[in-house]
């Protein structure tokens, strides 16, 4: 079985060839993928999907990471839900690794990103 089997994931990036590179990673490691560009399209596939998981680039464009995940813990509340939440840092990013977590994301990993890391940290985000 694979490490990821049906685990729901949603990803947000604005790098269609990132975006692209860890959607087939975590697809060939069982999940299932929906991705989007933007916080708008996240929001509407977040409400439509239910994933377990969402991974999100933190600060680009205009800290949309940020705000979808507030977005998710406040449907987390709402449904009694837990979502997890995975942001993807720069180094600098990273710097703030406490304000990250206020701000409701459970984890996050240091660009740039090993696709088979990324696996690995999800399977342990949602074992917890």
């Amino acid at each position: 079985m694979s490490r990821l089997q049906s685990i729901r994931v949603l990803l947000l990036n604005d790098d269609p060839t990132t975006r692209t590179r860890f959607a087939e990673r975590l697809q060939s490691n069982g999940a299932w993928v929906v991705s989007a560009a933007n916080v708008q399209k996240a929001l509407v596939c977040l409400v439509k999907e239910h994933p377990a998981v969402v991974i999100s680039d933190l600060y680009k464009p205009a800290r949309e990471g940020v705000t979808l995940v507030r977005e998710v813990r406040a449907m987390d509340r709402l449904s009694g839900a837990k979502t997890c939440a995975l942001g993807i840092a720069n180094t600098r990013q990273a710097e703030d690794r406490a304000g990250l977590l206020r701000a409701g994301f459970d984890d996050c990993l240091i660009t740039p990103v090993d696709p088979d890391a990324l696996c690995e940290k999800i399977a342990a985000l949602v074992m917890h």
